[in-house]
């Protein structure tokens, strides 16, 4: 039910109301007149005719009386009138002054649907009670009186009800619903995201001022969104910058571990390019040094490619990913700054596939920099493992609704994090390490690419005897 639909039932239920009050006053208050009319028409008759009888019953006697009250019914049409003579009054004309009592009167049902008001006056002639004249009238034109006058007002109360409801309804669509219909689309658009929106309701009532409220309100928001807007596109280019030079500083540390993986096969290909060129091999031991020389090649050219590819700026593309891709090209990647360290990655994607929808490039940064931490927490070496995990999960800070996960485990046997500083590894330039040995951007970085891809970072640490980093992701089905 609308507005106007609920004002016009309002103002139609009060108004009604009050007619129906109103008509039934009137009516009983004109039941209430028309008796009041009956009783002193009767009571003048009565005096009229109890003084005419009080004077014959002196002269003449109660004979007299007889034939005057005939005479009276005679005259009269509606109005029965009697005499009712006293019991001890006699029959003999009394001597006196007439007097008469004040009328006494009571409505009589003579049998259902017929009453009749009666109305009788005493008459006195000196101290003797003489006899009583009563007037009878049928009040059937009283209720005849009374119905024509409800119907009467009933009509009128209809009528009225009518026309205002007629009224109610047009004024109301034109001073409300008109107005709130306009307001209730504009805010739909605007619900919408369609900030252009302006409503046009030129009025001085409380309507249209809060017309004139929601323009400035959506010019205010369309303000906003642009700033916001432009906002986030510095948000998100600072923060693509701040992810390369991540990027590059940890290609920089990869460095002078791939140059020692490449000076095996460097020196490889030397030894048997020099026995080519001196010919101390010929034939098919040429053929095969060259297919050696080959190898070694393809082998330096994919450890370099492999670099160059994770040290090359990408925008963030969602994709379904592989995990099981993105850890053994991690693993892979690291391995010979793990080595140099003394640790060993050892690789658990088990046998089923997992897909997460993200962009594979920054997937690679953020379980790299998580890598490299647990790497760099073990100065003694030893074995770090990454796997990954499943499990139904609810995200920390969000509605408590829990869905499917995967995550991507490394665990490390180093010196772990002492408590008081774990709430704070993912503030930016926050770290423990000696100034040089790091930048305190890895786990920020891969905190805001894990939020970006719909998932966060789990931390458990124990004080020297490791840290276990799990990076959550939603899980994306198999189409």
């Amino acid at each position: 039910m609308n507005l106007t639909l609920k004002l016009t039932t309002a103002l139609m239920l009060g108004m009604l109301i009050v007619q129906v009050l109103f008509g039934y006053a009137r009516v009983q208050r004109e039941a209430q007149l028309f008796e009041q009319d009956m009783r002193r028409d009767h009571a003048a008759l009565a005096r009229t005719v109890a003084s005419a009888a009080g004077r014959l019953w002196i002269d003449e006697g109660t004979d007299a009386v007889t034939d005057l009250v005939k005479e009276s019914n005679a005259a009269l049409t509606a109005v029965d009138v009697s005499w009712e003579k006293a019991a001890r009054s006699g029959t003999k004309p009394a001597s006196g002054a007439v007097s008469l009592r004040d009328p006494t009167y009571q409505v009589v049902d003579l049998h259902p649907g017929e009453q009749r008001l009666v109305t009788a006056l005493a008459v006195f002639v000196g101290e003797t009670h003489v006899g009583s004249v009563k007037i009878s009238e049928s009040l059937a034109p009283k209720q005849a009186y009374l119905r024509e006058s409800t119907r009467r007002i009933a009509a009128n109360v209809l009528s009225v009800t009518l026309l205002s409801a007629v009224l109610a309804v047009v004024l109301g669509f034109w001073l409300v619903g008109h107005p709130v219909s306009m307001l209730r689309a504009a805010a739909s658009r605007v619900g919408e995201g369609d900030l252009t929106t302006r409503v046009e309701l030129r009025r001085r009532d409380e309507l249209g001022l809060l017309a004139r409220d929601i323009n400035r309100m959506t010019e205010r928001l369309q303000g906003a969104v642009t700033g916001l807007a432009d906002e986030t596109l510095s948000h998100r280019a600072t923060m693509d910058q701040l992810r390369h030079a991540d990027r590059l500083g940890t290609v920089g540390v990869l460095a002078s571990g791939i140059a020692h993986e490449l000076g095996t096969p460097l020196t490889v290909m030397i030894g048997r390019a020099r026995m080519i060129e001196n010919g101390e091999v010929l034939g098919d031991q040429a053929l095969e040094s060259a297919r050696v020389v080959a190898e070694q090649g393809e082998r330096m050219a994919k450890i370099i490619g492999s670099l160059l590819d994770f040290a090359r700026r990408r925008r963030a593309n969602p994709t379904r990913v592989n995990l099981q891709y993105v850890v053994e090209q991690t693993a892979s990647l690291l391995q010979p700054i793990a080595g140099k360290s003394g640790v060993c990655i050892v690789v658990k994607t088990g046998d089923a596939a997992a897909f997460a929808k993200a962009g594979a490039a920054q997937l690679q940064q953020a379980l790299t920099n998580v890598v490299m931490n647990g790497i760099q927490a073990m100065p003694a070496g030893g074995e770090l493992t990454v796997s990954i995990v499943t499990g139904r999960r609810a995200p920390p800070g969000g509605p408590k609704v829990e869905r499917d996960f995967l995550g991507m485990c490394v665990r490390d046997a180093g010196t772990g994090i002492e408590p008081d500083v774990l709430p704070r590894v993912f503030d930016p330039f926050f770290t423990t390490k000696p100034t040089g040995a790091g930048t305190g951007l890895g786990l920020s970085v891969s905190y805001g690419i894990m939020q970006e891809c719909g998932g966060w970072i789990d931390i458990e640490s124990i004080p020297e005897k490791g840290s276990c980093v799990t990076l959550w992701i939603p899980v994306e089905e198999e189409e």
